[in-house]
């Protein structure tokens, strides 16, 4: 049985019909994974967290640690996998040869 990559549109955990694994890649990424995606460190992702250049993603905390229900939000801090996609190629430079 192999493991191969698979958009998570659409997609669904266990086998797909030929018996391969279905490898769903996560969305919502940690700064440490943000910065390894980015391949950066996770002090350079929280500066740009800090700067505004890239938002949090906070889920609703629908217990908290005591098992009560609780409103408000999660503390992790996420990261969107898309808006990481979007933001590289604003950064994106030419490099120019000086003759």
């Amino acid at each position: 049985m192999s493991t191969r990559p698979h958009s998570s549109a659409g997609a669904h955990r266990g086998e797909d019909d030929e018996g391969d694994r279905l490898v769903i890649a996560p969305r919502l990424l940690s700064i440490d994974e943000g910065a390894i995606y980015l391949g950066c460190s996770p002090n350079t992702v929280r500066r740009l967290i800090e700067t505004g250049q890239i938002s949090i993603v906070r889920l609703p905390a629908v217990r908290d640690r005591r098992g009560a229900a609780h409103e408000g939000t999660n503390r992790r801090s996420l990261l969107d996998r898309s808006e990481l996609d979007a933001l590289i190629p604003t950064w994106r430079e030419r490099v120019s040869k000086n003759p």
